[in-house]
């Protein structure tokens, strides 16, 4: 019990001090001060230095970059397992087939390593989010709903969906659930984060971008819907879908890695 009270104790100590060094200019943060801690006046913790803030600060920058980094090296991996796919001769029809019947290829290996790489690379930009906005509850419904399309991705990565024509299974029921979840949880996301963007003093001149972006994915989302329900071409709507999504991902790590 000792020894989890120590743990407990540093963990929320690296927590406060990562989240000093997160502030930037023109941002408002409230500062809590941790248990054990003297708070002055001036409600800033008297054992806080400013080097230690302009250390933290530089570590915080940092890792949003290497983050907004990963996060664009698991997009190109997860493109070009497709691409990679497509030139080794797949029998994938661009029209009827869901992208996840690439998995029942002979290559199907390579979408499941990239689906499972991309799903890792949403948890690293939910990772950066964190650390480049401001604290408020937009920031943390976006950063908790990309950590819930991680999830789905790396899920659907690891459970193949059934091939067509043949009987239902627990691998392709899960696979069917995790990618819906993904699709609707990053399409919430999308919009959740405009809006916070719009309340960030580094992010205020990018709302009308990502918002953009958010109406085009979910007129493509409506339209990929019907596509299911009439049975008309879903795999090349499923297919227009990914890409408004696709673009906001790529855009996000840009932002991450330009500014810190």
């Amino acid at each position: 019990m000792a020894l989890f009270l120590r743990f407990r104790s540093a963990l929320l100590q690296w927590i406060y001090r990562q989240s000093v060094g997160m502030r930037h200019i023109g941002c408002i943060k409230r500062i809590v001060a941790l248990p054990g801690t003297k708070k002055p006046a001036g409600g800033i913790p008297s054992s806080v230095s400013l080097s230690q803030n302009r250390m933290n600060t530089i570590t915080s920058t940092r890792l949003t970059k290497l983050c907004g980094w990963f996060g664009l090296l698991s997009i190109g991996l997860f493109i070009l397992s497709l691409a990679f796919i497509h030139s080794a001769g797949a029998n994938i029809d661009w029209l009827r087939d869901y992208v996840s019947n690439m998995a029942n290829e002979p290559q199907g290996w390579a979408f499941n390593v990239g689906a499972f790489v991309h799903g890792l690379g949403y948890l690293l930009i939910a990772l950066g989010l964190s650390y480049s906005l401001c604290s408020g509850w937009l920031r943390s419904w976006g950063v908790n709903l990309l950590i819930l399309v991680a999830i789905g991705v790396v899920l659907a990565g690891l459970f193949p969906t059934d091939p067509p024509g043949q009987l239902k299974t627990i691998s392709g029921l899960i696979h069917r659930l995790a990618a819906t979840v993904a699709f609707m949880s990053e399409l919430a996301a999308l919009f959740i984060f405009s809006t916070a963007f719009r309340h960030d003093c580094r992010w205020q001149e990018q709302q009308t971008i990502s918002l953009s972006i958010s109406i085009i994915a979910a007129l493509t989302m409506v339209v990929f819907i019907l596509a299911i329900q009439v049975d008309i071409t879903p795999g090349l709507a499923e297919r227009i879908v990914m890409i408004p999504l696709l673009i906001w991902e790529v855009w996000i790590c840009v932002r991450l890695i330009k500014w810190g």
